[in-house]
């Protein structure tokens, strides 16, 4: 269900890509609030919609390879 909601996010402009990093994407999350959370890795991001903790730790799983997230990228965009 997380991976969903980070696409749907992805689509309506809650996240957007933010570059890369050691070959894999960031991204910075828009909240409602107000506040925005830069340079997030994927897993961060799921972790989020997960638990609801905002947390940096690039030991959570990336969830995609990169060549799965330049396909993600492909279908928000077309």
């Amino acid at each position: 269900m997380s991976k969903i909601v980070f696409l749907w996010w992805l689509l309506n402009g809650t996240i957007t890509p933010a570059g890369e990093h050691e070959g894999h994407k960031l991204y910075t999350v828009w909240f409602a609030d107000g506040k925005v959370a830069d340079y997030m890795y994927r897993g961060e991001i799921l972790h989020y919609i997960q638990t609801k903790e905002l947390e940096y730790n690039e030991d959570y799983e990336f969830g995609l390879t990169p060549d799965q997230e330049d396909e993600m990228t492909f279908y928000k965009n077309n």
